[in-house]
């Protein structure tokens, strides 16, 4: 029907036309002008082919190794003999807090963001181009985080026992690393990030994040502005074992694997960067690069710890913003300072 009107009254006020014009102004030559003025779906795709290839996963199903240039990381995955043995027991006492999280669980299987920016402002006009980036960078992080679950193809806890019972419908894909606490890290990697290098654009701000991640205690009230997206994230990650479809292991591989993909899209979006091979060694041992027990921010956070360099100035480096993706970083930022 719209059609159709339209169509009529370009026909009723047309009159004579040679098919004579004239010649468009040229677009602007500024890229983020050009990605303002593109649909959001054309947007999408084109940052995605530009990052298409960024991160590689390989190695064996036994260790999956994800690499995002500077940056490695390999996860030994888990045995299903283990995950019985050591997870099991974890997921049964997290079963006793279902009741309180209900409301959390159910809302956070398909909305994480509403949560972060109940800490952080976020909204369509203040911070446009901070939700692009993380919009932009979660289309990146999802590929590599499935391409290490179907690596790994570990059990879900229902296949375990019927008395799991989950709260919400078991996803189909592996346990392991969750997708929930790979996406919330990473958003909670990404808007530390932002946070930073907004207070301070001459720094690294990779290196200030980690600094603040393995310091004993936070050294003041700005530093909050960092933990608490991280504690929401941890949340989410454990929310996730309380519902019965993740083992507290998978929130562990999923917290560092999202780290790892945040600090490196640190470099193509902001300039910052990280060199090291993360490298956590077999689960269930006493070893401090080995992961054992439940989930805690604070146990994450000492695994951290060991798995990091000795020398971290040797390891933060600069590199050159993408196109695409650098142009939406350097507008976000601008929403920061």
């Amino acid at each position: 029907m719209a059609s159709n009107a339209l169509g009529v009254t370009a026909e009723g006020l047309l009159g004579y036309w040679d098919g004579t014009g004239e010649t468009p102004t040229p677009p602007s030559t500024a890229v983020i002008d050009r990605l303002q003025a593109l649909q959001p779906d054309a947007r999408a795709a084109a940052v995605a082919q530009e990052m298409s290839g960024f991160f590689t996963v390989n190695g064996t199903t036994e260790a999956p190794r994800v690499a995002g240039r500077t940056v490695t990381l390999t996860l030994p995955t888990p045995s299903a003999a283990d995950l019985g043995t050591h997870q099991l027991p974890h997921l049964r006492a997290a079963m006793d807090l279902r009741a309180d999280r209900l409301g959390e669980i159910v809302l956070q299987t398909g909305d994480m963001l509403s949560f972060f920016g109940s800490q952080i402002h976020l909204d369509n006009y203040a911070r446009r181009w901070t939700l692009e980036l993380l919009a932009r960078c979660y289309d990146v992080v999802i590929q590599p985080e499935q391409a290490v679950k179907f690596a790994a193809a570990v059990p879900r806890p229902s296949a375990y026992s019927p008395k799991v019972q989950p709260m919400i419908q078991t996803p189909g894909h592996g346990s392991c690393p969750s997708g929930h606490a790979t996406e919330a890290f990473a958003f909670a990697t990404l808007l530390s990030l932002m946070w930073l290098k907004g207070r301070d654009p001459a720094q690294n701000a990779v290196r200030g994040l980690i600094d603040i991640l393995t310091a004993d205690a936070p050294s003041g009230a700005a530093e909050e502005n960092v933990l608490m997206p991280f504690a929401l994230a941890a949340r989410i990650a454990d929310n996730r074992t309380v519902a019965g479809v993740h083992f507290p292991i998978d929130s562990a591989y999923g917290g560092l694997l999202g780290f790892m993909l945040g600090i490196s899209l640190a470099r193509p979006a902001l300039g910052d960067g990280f060199a090291h091979d993360f490298a956590p060694t077999a689960p269930f041992t006493d070893a401090p690069t080995s992961w054992n027990g439940g989930f805690t921010l604070e146990a994450w956070r000492d695994w951290l710890r060991a798995l990091l360099p000795a020398d971290l100035d040797a390891a933060t480096v600069t590199g050159r913003r993408a196109r695409l993706m650098g142009a939406i970083g350097t507008q976000a930022l601008k929403e920061w300072g």
